[in-house]
């Protein structure tokens, strides 16, 4: 009968080991991990790259939209979210491409031979100019500001005479 008093104690003592063991785990995650464990994320993390004057990796609320993203990354003129709307919501580890639309613009005249080149919608001349095969007689001063609209527009680098 002693004995079995002994086995029972010694149950009784595993049992409450174990008990206080489940309880500091319990009480060690709520405390030190902040819970985390058991809550969903609050946050998303999103790439933004493109056309914008901050690029990277950012942190935003859950439920953040696209919108909330351009207000921090500051997106050049004309620039816009490829394959997404303002309205839409974020989510975890998604790639935000911000471009500005693009058009093929055909050069023709004091080239070495003529040239398509895509370029930023709205962008000027003078700003491609060094993308094109000029002759010495090229007379850029005259087209420099040129704005370049629509696809297949053609422009004319004159000759200076």
């Amino acid at each position: 009968m002693k004995q079995e008093k002994t086995l029972l104690g010694r149950e009784r003592l595993v049992a409450l080991t174990f008990s206080l063991f489940i309880v500091f785990v319990t009480l060690y995650t709520l405390f030190f991990s902040g819970g985390e464990s058991s809550q969903p994320l609050q946050t998303v993390l999103v790439k933004a790259v493109g056309d914008i004057e901050q690029q990277g990796v950012f942190e935003l609320p859950r439920g953040a939209r696209v919108q909330d993203l351009l207000e921090i990354v500051k997106p050049f003129d004309g620039a816009k979210p490829r394959r997404l709307k303002g309205e839409s919501r974020l989510k975890q580890g998604q790639l935000v491409e911000i471009v500005r639309p693009k058009v093929k613009i055909q050069f023709v005249g004091a080239l070495t031979r003529p040239v398509t080149l895509q370029v930023v919608k709205g962008a000027t001349v003078g700003e491609v100019i060094f993308d094109l095969p000029l002759t010495p007689e090229a007379d850029v001063e005259r087209v420099k500001d040129k704005k370049l609209t629509r696809n297949g527009q053609k422009v004319n680098i004159p000759r200076c005479y």
